[in-house]
């Protein structure tokens, strides 16, 4: 079974374009006991990248007299996957440790997507075209490429920022 990480947006500090995107355990779903991470700080991901395997936690119903008596049954594995690209900054749990629902699992500092070649993000890898729309809503803003940098190549893009770099 697998869970969509929702996620909060926190601002970056002043004058610079990242933002730092908390990881959440979704409001609607059970606790959960964190048994795997599936990254470590700094490392890259990609929308729906596998940030954590998780067990559910039985309930007392499930923990009750009738379950000692029968062998024990195993508890289905939850993915919690990323909703946004970029890099880990920080993981919020430990092994073991029991997360409760809208708890922030991770942060990640989004990627902005600065150098985009035909719908690829040069940063992430991210592919730009499959997430122009997700649920029929529009997600905004997708990249800050938007000055094309070479005339016979419209398919690079790259933000105003690192178009100033390069004069």
């Amino acid at each position: 079974m697998e869970e969509a990480a929702g996620s909060g947006a926190a601002a970056a500090p002043a004058g610079l374009r990242t933002a730092v995107t908390e990881i959440r355990l979704p409001a609607g779903a059970r606790a959960v006991r964190l048994r795997e991470w599936k990254v470590e700080p700094g490392a890259l991901v990609k929308v729906d990248s596998v940030v954590a395997l998780c067990v559910a936690v039985p309930t007392d119903a499930e923990c009750g007299s009738e379950d000692r008596e029968q062998p024990k049954r195993r508890l289905p594995e939850k993915k919690v996957k990323s909703d946004r690209a970029g890099v880990v900054r920080e993981l919020c749990y430990q092994l073991g440790e029991v997360i409760s629902p809208g708890d922030v699992i991770a942060r990640i500092e989004e990627c902005s997507h600065p150098i985009v070649m035909k719908g690829l993000c040069a940063e992430c890898g991210q592919d730009l075209t499959q997430l122009q729309s997700r649920n029929g809503k529009q997600q905004t803003p997708i990249s800050t490429a938007m000055v094309s940098m070479v005339h016979s190549v419209p398919e690079l893009m790259v933000s105003s920022e690192v178009s100033f770099g390069l004069m």
